[in-house]
């Protein structure tokens, strides 16, 4: 859950996208965030099950292309090729003069 719906849980109000996974031995979940807050994830047990111990994996991957960064690296890849060629150049060239036939 977001900030925004954590916040509203721990003040006693309704909780909305949440899921729930009764009675079950194993579950998957999987969900994508579309603006960056803080998200918590939360377990709500019943009374019944304050002595039990659960195990719990969970796996995150971030996925972010943000086109300024991509056209900059871009950018600084192409002005390193400009770069590049300039100081491997060679510096003291004789150009054929247009006049002298070989």
């Amino acid at each position: 859950m977001s900030s925004v719906q954590f916040a509203a849980f721990q003040t006693g109000q309704g909780t909305t996208s949440l899921y729930s996974v009764p009675n079950v031995s194993s579950a998957s979940l999987s969900f994508t965030f579309t603006v960056p807050d803080t998200y918590y994830l939360l377990f709500l047990h019943g009374s019944g099950y304050s002595t039990t111990t659960q195990t719990v994996n969970f796996q995150r991957s971030y996925f972010n292309q943000d086109r300024f960064e991509l056209f900059s690296g871009i950018a600084l890849i192409g002005m390193g090729v400009v770069e590049a060629y300039w100081g491997v150049r060679p510096k003291n060239a004789k150009r054929p003069d247009p006049d002298t036939k070989q």
